[in-house]
């Protein structure tokens, strides 16, 4: 099954309805996640499309991402605005609201994978959540609303 087809089994499976892979490409959040698919270390355009998409999702979505972060399917955004996506792998069918950090604890230029977080499949992230640190996200878990988790 490909990502578009995962991405609407799981969109379907949320709205309680069906949805046809036409809707898809008229609807902001399918685009937001599509843009930091393609953005993302694990697609396989070449650079000059990855950072045309980085750079399309900041100014239309304010959503920041890096490009090294390995994405096994497209995350869904119900409200993709103002969200800083600096971690290292986001598993599949994961929910991240809006006003949203994923990052390392200090400064870091270089990417170092060590000091980003993990998020594992079937993960949820509540609006105003802030993941940063080295640690992981254990699959099917939920961040809360406005938690902080800081990890080494």
């Amino acid at each position: 099954m490909g990502h578009i087809d995962q991405y609407l089994q799981f969109t379907s499976a949320l709205y309680g309805f069906e949805r046809k892979k036409r809707s898809l490409y008229t609807d902001y959040r399918f685009i937001a996640g599509y843009l930091i698919f393609i953005g993302g270390a694990g697609s396989k355009k070449p650079m000059f499309f990855k950072k045309v998409a980085l750079i399309l999702l900041r100014l239309i979505f304010n959503i920041e991402s890096t490009r090294h972060c390995i994405l096994k399917g497209i995350p869904y955004f119900p409200h993709p605005k103002a969200i800083i996506n600096g971690a290292r792998y986001i598993g599949e069918n994961v929910v991240i609201y809006h006003n949203t950090t994923l990052g390392a604890k200090r400064i870091d230029y270089q990417f170092n994978p060590a000091c980003r977080p993990r998020i594992n499949d079937h993960v949820v992230i509540a609006t105003g959540a802030v993941v940063i640190g080295g640690g992981e996200v254990t699959a099917g878990s939920i961040v809360k609303a406005n938690e902080v988790r800081i990890t080494d």
